[in-house]
């Protein structure tokens, strides 16, 4: 029969709670607390017209109602202590839909990750000079440099998370991280690529390639370069050095 707001209130922490005290279970859609409550017979008597994410608002402060924004039928309800879990669920399902990948956080360049780990006094704004090489601040750029730095804001960091060991962080740790500097990137209009340590390797590659002719030849006065005549077999042992 029908139950006191109160009853339905501790009806609902219980199916919330117990469904997510198991790790990794998936979000608890609201349809389905809504199912669970019918079968338990736990509406409150008195609705006055108000639906289940009404009564939740209004009557379960303790839970939290989330949505996924490109999929209006997925409503998912949880504690607020797993409330951050099932956001990152969402994300995770609206970038598969999407068809973007996380970028791995081991391909971002060390100075980078600091920036957005470092600690600072009362949320102090970061500042990251976002062209090679990489280093932040916390105190503005000169004028002059302004447009070598960006500043990572406080909704993007994660203070005093280990960045020195990235193999030895959680998953969700580095799923977090990950997924803050790739929004930072697309708030800022920085390319990932340009702050990946493969684009520095790419460089430094390129020019491993080189061989000693060819770097001596670079060297040179395009005058000078032109007219240098070298013995055959020291301009082939100089093309076989790279």
């Amino acid at each position: 029969m029908p139950v006191s707001e109160e009853q339905f209130r501790e009806k609902s922490l219980e199916i919330v709670r117990e469904h997510y005290e198991q790790a990794n279970r998936p979000p608890l859609l609201l349809a389905q607390l809504g199912a669970r409550l019918k079968s338990a017979d736990a509406w409150p008597a008195d609705r006055r017209g108000r639906n289940l994410r009404q009564l939740l608002e209004e009557i379960v402060p303790e839970l939290e109602i989330v949505r996924d924004s490109m999929s209006p039928a997925f409503v998912a309800v949880a504690p607020h202590d797993q409330s951050a879990r099932v956001k990152r669920i969402i994300e995770e399902r609206q970038r598969a839909k999407a068809g973007v990948a996380r970028f791995p956080i081991g391909e971002i360049e060390w100075p980078v990750l600091l920036a957005f780990c470092v600690r600072t006094q009362q949320d102090a704004p970061v500042y990251l000079r976002i062209r090679r090489p990489f280093r932040y601040r916390l105190e503005p750029p000169s004028p002059e440099d302004a447009n070598d730095y960006a500043i990572v804001e406080p909704e993007f960091r994660r203070p005093g998370l280990r960045v020195d060991r990235v193999e030895e962080m959680s998953p969700s740790d580095r799923d977090d991280l990950s997924d803050k500097v790739q929004r930072w990137t697309a708030q800022h209009g920085v390319d990932l690529r340009q702050i990946s340590r493969w684009q520095g390797r790419e460089k430094d590659e390129a020019v491993t390639a080189a061989s000693a002719l060819d770097r001596l030849l670079a060297a040179q006065r395009p005058e000078i370069a032109s007219q240098l005549v070298l013995p055959a077999d020291l301009a082939q042992l100089l093309a076989r050095i790279r």
